[in-house]
């Protein structure tokens, strides 16, 4: 990308900041959001105990300052999905991405979170460089001594993730609980990323971000990857034995297609793909 497509990607980077903190603000959420282990209720045995020890980690770390973690981290995952969609649908209208039905649905909240993953989404908003975000991003830190850190933000989504997962289960949406348990975990392994900071995760952070934008101008040659990326997974449905796992399949997908951001990603798409591929029982 050449110097004029960066100036111009940061320019409606933060238009739809400005226009994401407005939609954020009339959602009116809520501050705070208490989440106990009884939230977890309906999940397997495994996924429940990850919950709680994520639940108790944070609590012993913020006691009664959790509920506004979780709470801030609901607004920033809104703000992303806003954020990121915003810029979509400004790339359409200035004519630098191509209109069409698939591409106006990616300039929603929804078609992005769904595109990008609601986790990877989240990350890459908090990656982002804040000397060119702070007017736009979500910055209710009071309850806080400073801003929380990512991975932290990163697993109080998690948290907010596993309790409408069991809701949904709850509920007998299946297909919903799953998604929201994928997200969860994806955004539990994003935050192993910034456990090891270092200067070097540092530099990680900012290629990230880099990249996120540059990638932003490939949507079109993203969404035929994805789709072919669908074919091969289904091919290896036929033939079981082509992979030993979903994460072997992922990471000769990344190999392929260098234009797909990441292998949990990619994993991600695979969960969502073999549960769809389920019939539903009535």
């Amino acid at each position: 990308m050449n110097a004029d497509g960066v100036k111009n990607l940061d320019r409606m980077q933060i238009q739809s900041g400005a226009a994401a903190l407005e939609s954020v603000n009339r959602m009116v959420l809520p501050t705070a959001v208490e989440i106990l282990a009884e939230s977890f209720s309906g999940l397997g045995p495994k996924i429940h105990r990850d919950a709680c020890r994520r639940l108790d980690d944070l609590k012993n770390k913020y006691g009664d300052k959790l509920p506004y973690l979780i709470g801030l981290s609901a607004r920033e995952t809104w703000f992303a999905l806003y954020d990121g969609a915003g810029t979509i649908a400004l790339m359409i209208a200035e004519g630098v991405l191509a209109d069409s039905d698939q591409s106006r649905y990616l300039a929603t909240a929804e078609g992005y979170g769904e595109d990008e993953g609601v986790a990877c989404a989240l990350y890459n908003h908090l990656a982002r460089s804040p000397a060119s975000h702070q007017q736009t991003t979500i910055q209710d830190y009071t309850p806080f001594e400073g801003r929380p850190s990512w991975y932290d933000i990163l697993e109080s989504a998690a948290l907010y993730w596993f309790a409408e997962a069991a809701g949904s289960y709850r509920a007998g949406n299946v297909e919903g609980a799953f998604n929201w348990i994928s997200e969860a975990y994806d955004a539990l392994s994003l935050s192993l990323l910034d456990k090891g900071s270092s200067e070097m995760m540092k530099d990680a952070h900012s290629y990230l971000a880099s990249r996120g934008a540059k990638q932003m101008l490939a949507k079109s040659p993203k969404q035929k990857d994805k789709a072919t990326v669908r074919e091969c997974w289904e091919t290896w449905q036929k033939r079981p034995d082509s992979y030993d796992s979903k994460a072997a399949f992922a990471r000769d997908m990344r190999e392929k297609f260098p234009n797909l951001e990441s292998q949990p990603v990619i994993e991600g798409w695979c969960r969502k793909w073999e549960h769809e591929s389920k019939p539903s029982v009535s």
